[in-house]
């Protein structure tokens, strides 16, 4: 028969007759489980919290030591878990009681269970405490439990206890509740043999009920009922300032005194003769603040002076020059200065010994409780400078007005803003004059830029009289990007001019020819230009293309070579002179021929003041024509032009 195992420590019990010759292994082995039930004691690191449907395994396994026969285990790890550990201990049948301690990081809390998870049958082991906890083994349902629900011990000892409640029914406390900070104690009744001495510097020997306290003890404690009527009885008598200021006056006067740190309140400060008011000499505020709940606060000659502190209205408006409010630009704002002079106005100055400025700060937040934080949208206004005039009935017409807005991504440290000029039209409408957005681009949504006398620089270079710059504002033969518009100080009554890597443009010049430039930056080459003085169209670079009609190129073909050209449509006249041998095409030899690049490939020489040159419907790539001649080759989509006269020639072809 095989061996059997004890359900609990899972000790191996040999059956009769097995085992002959190794029952000296098998007790060793049980008595190294005992030792580890007994008194076991293992720190178990967690390398995982594990979840309720797949927890942390602590197993008791038959005929072998395991983790879980430890009498003492504590959970440890190698860094936070992330979460709350769940520990199960297997198998579910096996009864158990164990001292448990957690150690985890992070104030990770161990839930221990044994059968199939359940709220209920778990324990939850808080960071940093120690349990004993019983496993009832009852299989699926097995619960897990305090062995500590109700400890009864005969004497208690320890330097600190904590207690989240003390129930003390019987016996004798001989001890001092409180320490050095004591706590509120609750007793159905405390008992004092003799006297209660608290703090061990007052002691009570009794409760005296005495309405006029005529005693004066200073060993009875007075009733509710008898400090009650006492007061009672002194307010009664005792109801004025002056009588207040009077008892127990030694030195003659009813001054007010306020000590240090002490403060003065009052609802309402009541004039002694109707509409007299009451009279002030002076208030110093040295530390603190004036708040004003409602109601107003008048100073009607004089200063108000702070040394520290604010100045805190909660309910009302803060006036100057006016005892009311005036409504101005459509509303009535809380902070007012109004007057009849140069005086009335806001100045703010900053005496610093550094480069920095006074300023005028206008906030938005979406938070609607003051203190607090949210978050504004793209597209909030943040503030408003508004301008109002009086038009013969108050003050609240809208004149002008400067607004601060917001625009795309809004994050930390992260607010892209606009800013917006609005003036009224003739109608009174509030109309978008001028916008600067988040990229510093300027836009002039519904008028004109007019600059009569002044002129605009984009680079903050000085003006000049009725100019108009944007971009390098030099007058030199070097500018790069600029729009110039002047009158004086410059050669070009009209200038525009750009530079990039694609070319250049220029109009108007030092001798006022209207030139298109290439590349400005690679010597400044000029492809087009129309002479000032005789009106004539050069073309120094380049082609000539009108509508796909009308055509002209120049390409410069080395002897025995050829060059590819692409007529602007697959049939028509071309004209080339081929005379030039250095710069231009001379007129010595040229030829007019008819072509057809199409479907049916077609060449023919109209006339020709040179015999050296040939067509044919074949390919001319250097030397497939007669040597000696101007070799036309006429291909399918495009015209050879072969070079075989004995010298680079500069040629001009133009497509009609």
């Amino acid at each position: 028969m095989p061996s059997t195992y004890t359900v609990n420590l899972g000790i191996e019990k040999p059956a009769t007759g097995e085992q002959s010759g190794t029952w000296g292994d098998t007790t060793n082995i049980n008595f190294d489980i005992l030792d580890q039930a007994i008194n076991g004691v293992l720190s178990l690191t967690l390398s995982s919290a594990g979840t309720s449907g797949s927890p942390n395994s602590l197993s008791i396994d038959d005929g072998a030591t395991s983790d879980g026969r430890n009498k003492w285990i504590e959970f440890v790890d190698g860094g936070d878990l992330g979460a709350n550990a769940y520990v199960q201990l297997v198998p579910n049948d096996a009864e158990k009681i164990v001292f448990f301690r957690n150690s985890l990081s992070g104030s990770r809390s161990v839930f221990v269970f044994q059968g199939t998870y359940s709220a209920s049958n778990d324990f939850e082991i808080p960071a940093g405490y120690d349990v004993v906890l019983k496993f009832d083994g009852g299989g699926a349902s097995a619960t897990v439990t305090d062995v500590f629900t109700k400890l009864r011990v005969t004497e208690l000892y320890t330097p600190t206890l904590g207690a989240g409640t003390a129930d003390i029914n019987d016996g004798t406390v001989e001890a001092v509740i409180g320490g050095t900070t004591p706590k509120a104690g609750t007793f159905t009744t405390l008992t004092g043999n003799t006297n209660l001495t608290i703090n061990a510097t007052t002691t009570v020997d009794g409760i005296l009920d005495e309405d006029n306290m005529a005693s004066d003890s200073a060993t009875k404690l007075a009733t509710q009922q008898s400090i009650k009527a006492y007061v009672d009885s002194q307010v009664g008598t005792i109801d004025t300032l002056s009588e207040i200021l009077a008892n127990g006056n030694t030195s003659g006067a009813n001054n007010l005194i306020i000590d240090n740190g002490q403060a003065l309140t009052s609802n309402t400060i009541n004039e002694t003769t109707a509409d007299t008011g009451v009279t002030v000499e002076s208030v110093l505020l040295k530390d603190g603040d004036v708040t004003l709940s409602t109601g107003d606060l008048t100073v009607s000659s004089g200063d108000l002076t702070l040394s520290a502190g604010d100045i805190i209205n909660t309910g009302g408006s803060i006036l100057v020059g006016n005892a009311s409010s005036i409504g101005v630009g459509g509303a009535i704002k809380e902070i007012q200065n109004h007057g009849t002079d140069a005086s009335s106005g806001l100045a703010t100055t900053r005496f610093s010994a550094d480069s920095s400025g006074t300023s005028v700060v206008l906030g938005k937040s979406r938070s609607a409780s003051i203190g607090s934080y949210s978050a504004i949208t793209s597209g909030d206004a943040i503030g408003f400078l508004i301008f109002a005039g009086d038009d013969g009935t108050d003050l609240n017409t809208q004149v002008a007005y400067i607004k601060s807005g917001t625009e795309g991504t809004i994050a930390t440290n992260q607010i892209p803003g606009t800013l917006e000029l609005w003036t009224a039209n003739s109608s009174g409408t509030m109309t978008q004059g001028l916008v600067v957005d988040s990229s510093q681009n300027v836009d002039i949504p519904n008028g004109d830029l007019d600059l009569v006398t002044g002129g605009l620089y984009a680079d903050g270079a000085t003006n000049y009289l009725g100019q108009t710059h944007i971009g390098d504002t030099s007058n030199t033969g070097t500018l790069s990007n600029q729009l110039t518009i002047s009158d004086t100080n410059s050669t070009a009554s009209i200038r525009i001019r750009f530079q990039n890597s694609e070319g250049g443009f220029d109009l108007g010049s030092d001798n006022g020819s209207i030139n298109f430039y290439g590349n400005l930056g690679a010597g400044n080459p000029v492809l087009f230009q129309i002479d000032d003085s005789t009106g004539d169209v050069n073309v120094l670079s380049g082609d000539i293309t009108v509508s796909n009609r009308f055509e002209t190129k120049q390409v410069t073909i080395a002897d025995d070579s050829y060059s590819p050209v692409t007529p602007p449509r697959n049939g028509g006249f071309c004209i080339f002179t081929f005379g030039g041998d250095s710069t231009t095409p001379g007129n010595t030899s040229s030829a007019l021929f008819y072509y057809d690049v199409g479907t049916s490939l077609a060449g023919s020489i109209q006339t020709s003041i040179s015999t050296n040159v040939t067509i044919a419907n074949a390919a001319r790539t250097g030397t497939d024509g007669p040597n000696g001649s101007m070799n036309i080759g006429i291909q399918s989509g495009v015209i050879h032009f072969e070079n075989r006269v004995g010298l680079t020639k500069n040629i001009q072809i133009t497509f009609l």
